[in-house]
Protein backbone atom coordinates (compact mmCIF):
# COMPACT_ATOMS: atom_id res chain seq x y z
CA UNK A 1 0.00 0.00 0.00
CA UNK A 2 1.39 3.70 -0.83
CA UNK A 3 1.65 6.88 0.79
CA UNK A 4 -1.71 8.08 -0.38
CA UNK A 5 -3.51 4.89 0.22
CA UNK A 6 -2.23 4.55 4.10
CA UNK A 7 -3.24 8.49 4.42
CA UNK A 8 -6.95 7.55 3.14
CA UNK A 9 -7.14 4.36 5.51
CA UNK A 10 -5.60 5.84 8.26
CA UNK A 11 -8.94 7.51 9.09
CA UNK A 12 -10.66 4.11 9.59
CA UNK A 13 -10.69 1.93 13.10
CA UNK A 14 -12.47 -0.90 13.55
CA UNK A 15 -14.13 -1.22 16.60
CA UNK A 16 -13.85 -4.79 18.80
CA UNK A 17 -17.60 -5.52 17.67
CA UNK A 18 -16.52 -5.51 13.60
CA UNK A 19 -17.95 -1.94 12.78
CA UNK A 20 -15.97 0.36 10.91
CA UNK A 21 -15.48 4.20 11.79
CA UNK A 22 -14.43 6.68 10.02
CA UNK A 23 -12.83 9.69 11.12
CA UNK A 24 -13.04 12.50 9.02
CA UNK A 25 -11.19 15.37 11.04
CA UNK A 26 -8.82 13.01 12.61
CA UNK A 27 -8.05 13.03 16.15
CA UNK A 28 -10.42 16.57 16.10
CA UNK A 29 -13.73 14.87 15.70
CA UNK A 30 -16.04 12.18 16.19
CA UNK A 31 -16.34 8.77 14.10
CA UNK A 32 -18.90 7.70 12.11
CA UNK A 33 -20.03 4.33 11.48
CA UNK A 34 -20.44 2.84 7.63
CA UNK A 35 -21.32 0.10 5.88
CA UNK A 36 -18.91 -1.94 3.74
CA UNK A 37 -20.41 -0.15 1.22
CA UNK A 38 -19.92 3.63 2.61
CA UNK A 39 -16.60 2.38 3.52
CA UNK A 40 -15.46 1.94 0.10
CA UNK A 41 -17.23 5.03 -1.23
CA UNK A 42 -15.15 7.25 1.31
CA UNK A 43 -12.33 5.28 1.20
CA UNK A 44 -12.34 5.80 -3.10
CA UNK A 45 -13.34 9.99 -2.50
CA UNK A 46 -10.36 10.16 0.10
CA UNK A 47 -7.52 8.57 -2.00
CA UNK A 48 -8.78 10.86 -5.35
CA UNK A 49 -8.76 13.56 -2.75
CA UNK A 50 -5.12 13.16 -1.93
CA UNK A 51 -3.38 12.26 -4.90
CA UNK A 52 -4.96 15.55 -6.24
CA UNK A 53 -5.02 18.21 -2.91
CA UNK A 54 -0.97 17.29 -2.18
CA UNK A 55 0.61 18.25 -5.47
CA UNK A 56 -1.88 21.04 -6.21
CA UNK A 57 -1.21 22.81 -2.65
CA UNK A 58 2.49 21.52 -2.96
CA UNK A 59 3.00 23.18 -6.50
CA UNK A 60 0.43 26.73 -5.52
CA UNK A 61 3.14 27.20 -2.10
CA UNK A 62 5.86 26.92 -4.78
CA UNK A 63 4.91 29.14 -7.70
CA UNK A 64 2.49 31.07 -5.81
CA UNK A 65 3.67 32.37 -2.12
CA UNK A 66 0.64 33.39 -0.18
CA UNK A 67 -1.67 33.09 -2.97
CA UNK A 68 -1.50 29.52 -2.45
CA UNK A 69 -3.88 30.03 0.35
CA UNK A 70 -6.70 30.09 -2.28
CA UNK A 71 -6.67 26.91 -3.96
CA UNK A 72 -6.12 25.25 -0.28
CA UNK A 73 -8.95 27.16 1.40
CA UNK A 74 -11.28 26.00 -1.66
CA UNK A 75 -9.60 22.47 -1.27
CA UNK A 76 -10.78 22.37 2.51
CA UNK A 77 -13.62 23.95 1.85
CA UNK A 78 -14.74 21.00 -0.74
CA UNK A 79 -13.58 18.25 1.54
CA UNK A 80 -16.21 19.71 4.37
CA UNK A 81 -18.63 19.87 2.01
CA UNK A 82 -18.35 16.41 -0.09
CA UNK A 83 -17.77 14.61 3.54
CA UNK A 84 -20.58 15.86 5.11
CA UNK A 85 -22.80 14.80 1.96
CA UNK A 86 -21.23 11.31 2.15
CA UNK A 87 -21.60 10.90 5.36
CA UNK A 88 -25.14 12.23 5.86
CA UNK A 89 -27.08 8.62 6.47
CA UNK A 90 -24.00 7.82 8.55
CA UNK A 91 -24.22 6.73 12.67
CA UNK A 92 -22.12 9.06 14.63
CA UNK A 93 -20.12 7.35 17.56
CA UNK A 94 -19.02 8.35 20.34
CA UNK A 95 -15.76 6.65 20.13
CA UNK A 96 -12.41 8.71 19.12
CA UNK A 97 -9.02 7.89 17.59
CA UNK A 98 -5.94 8.63 19.08
CA UNK A 99 -3.35 10.29 17.67
CA UNK A 100 -1.10 6.98 18.92
CA UNK A 101 -4.09 4.84 17.23
CA UNK A 102 -3.40 6.85 13.91
CA UNK A 103 0.51 7.32 13.73
CA UNK A 104 0.34 3.07 14.39
CA UNK A 105 -2.45 2.70 11.35
CA UNK A 106 0.21 5.09 9.02
CA UNK A 107 2.54 2.59 9.87
CA UNK A 108 1.34 -0.61 9.65
CA UNK A 109 -0.25 0.55 6.20
CA UNK A 110 2.51 2.22 4.40
CA UNK A 111 5.13 -0.35 5.50
CA UNK A 112 9.04 0.22 5.29
CA UNK A 113 10.10 0.95 1.85
CA UNK A 114 7.43 3.44 1.35
CA UNK A 115 8.69 5.01 4.52
CA UNK A 116 12.07 5.10 3.92
CA UNK A 117 10.62 6.73 0.33
CA UNK A 118 8.63 9.25 2.24
CA UNK A 119 11.95 10.36 4.94
CA UNK A 120 14.54 10.04 1.70
CA UNK A 121 11.87 12.95 0.03
CA UNK A 122 11.36 14.79 3.18
CA UNK A 123 15.10 15.05 3.87
CA UNK A 124 16.06 16.18 0.52
CA UNK A 125 13.34 18.86 0.73
CA UNK A 126 14.04 19.76 4.43
CA UNK A 127 17.34 20.08 3.12
CA UNK A 128 16.65 22.79 0.34
CA UNK A 129 14.28 24.65 3.31
CA UNK A 130 17.13 25.07 5.06
CA UNK A 131 19.59 26.31 2.44
CA UNK A 132 16.65 28.68 1.66
CA UNK A 133 16.84 29.84 5.32
CA UNK A 134 19.80 30.25 5.53
CA UNK A 135 22.19 30.26 2.70
CA UNK A 136 20.18 32.25 1.02
CA UNK A 137 19.05 34.27 4.02
CA UNK A 138 15.43 34.49 2.85
CA UNK A 139 13.86 33.97 6.48
CA UNK A 140 10.27 34.25 5.20
CA UNK A 141 7.59 33.02 6.61
CA UNK A 142 7.15 30.72 3.96
CA UNK A 143 10.97 29.24 4.26
CA UNK A 144 10.34 28.70 7.53
CA UNK A 145 6.96 27.32 6.85
CA UNK A 146 8.47 25.14 4.81
CA UNK A 147 11.39 23.80 6.67
CA UNK A 148 8.95 22.54 9.93
CA UNK A 149 6.81 21.27 7.77
CA UNK A 150 9.47 19.18 6.31
CA UNK A 151 11.14 18.41 8.96
CA UNK A 152 8.06 17.10 11.08
CA UNK A 153 7.13 15.13 7.78
CA UNK A 154 10.91 14.09 8.22
CA UNK A 155 10.59 12.75 12.05
CA UNK A 156 7.33 11.43 11.50
CA UNK A 157 8.61 9.01 8.95
CA UNK A 158 11.58 8.10 10.76
CA UNK A 159 8.91 7.09 12.65
CA UNK A 160 6.81 4.94 10.59
CA UNK A 161 9.84 3.30 9.60
CA UNK A 162 10.39 2.56 12.86
CA UNK A 163 7.38 1.31 13.57
CA UNK A 164 6.80 -0.60 10.39
CA UNK A 165 10.31 -2.30 11.23
CA UNK A 166 9.14 -3.27 14.68
CA UNK A 167 5.67 -4.16 13.12
CA UNK A 168 6.96 -7.07 10.91
CA UNK A 169 9.35 -8.32 13.31
CA UNK A 170 6.33 -8.81 15.66
CA UNK A 171 4.49 -10.90 12.84
CA UNK A 172 7.83 -13.08 12.05
CA UNK A 173 8.06 -13.95 15.75
CA UNK A 174 4.25 -14.98 15.67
Amino acid sequence: MGYNEAISHSWFKKTEDGKTLFYPYGIFGKGYELSPSEEQIVKQFLLRFNVGALPVITLSVIFFGWYAIIPTVSLILYYLVRVKKLLSTSKESNEKITTGENAMNMARLMGVKDSLVLALLSAIMFGVSLYIVFGIGTYSFMGIFTLLFFGAGLLLSIFFAWRSVKIRLQRRDT
